[in-house]
C-alpha cells in the first residue's frame, strides 16, 4: 500500500451556460465578433432544448457524486437576455425536474444590462418569489 494521500477531483460550484451566442452590441475591443474568426457566424445563436438538458444532468451527475449542497447556475452569452424569457425560464424549469431538491440552486446573469427593463425585473422577481431564482 502507498503512503501518498488519495486526492480527490476538486468539485465545481458554479456552472455558466452560454445560453445565446450572439450579442446586441459591437464593442471594438471584442475577441469574438472583431477578429479574424468568424465561426461564431455558424454556430447556432441560441443554446438547444438537447444542450440545456444535457448540460443539466452532468451537473447533475456533479452534485450527486461530489454531495454538493448550493451550487451557482449562470446565464451567460453573448447577451443571455437575447435567448429570451421562455429559454431562461426552461433551464430553470428543466433544473428543478432533475435536480429538485438535492441541492440549491442559485441563480445569476452575466448581461452587459442594454435590455434590462421592467419586464425583465418582473421576470426575475417572479421567479424569485417562487423561490426559483436567487440573488
Amino acid at each position: 500500500m502507498s503512503d501518498r494521500p488519495i486526492v480527490r477531483a476538486a468539485s465545481i460550484h458554479t456552472f455558466l451556460l452560454k445560453i445565446a451566442s450572439r450579442c446586441n452590441i459591437n464593442c471594438a475591443y471584442c475577441f469574438e465578433y472583431n477578429l479574424a474568426d468568424s465561426s461564431w457566424r455558424r454556430k447556432p445563436p441560441k443554446m438547444s432544448t438537447v444542450a440545456i438538458l444535457t448540460a443539466i444532468r452532468r451537473i447533475d451527475e456533479h452534485i450527486v457524486s461530489h454531495g454538493l449542497k448550493s451550487i451557482n447556475v449562470i446565464f451567460h452569452g453573448g447577451e443571455p437576455l437575447l435567448g429570451g424569457r421562455q429559454l431562461i425560464s426552461e433551464v430553470i424549469e428543466q433544473c428543478n425536474e432533475v435536480i429538485g431538491d438535492k441541492c440549491r440552486i442559485h441563480y445569476g446573469l452575466q448581461t452587459n444590462g442594454m435590455l434590462l427593463d421592467h419586464e425583465w425585473l418582473d421576470f426575475f422577481l417572479a421567479h424569485r418569489n417562487q423561490r426559483r431564482f436567487e440573488y
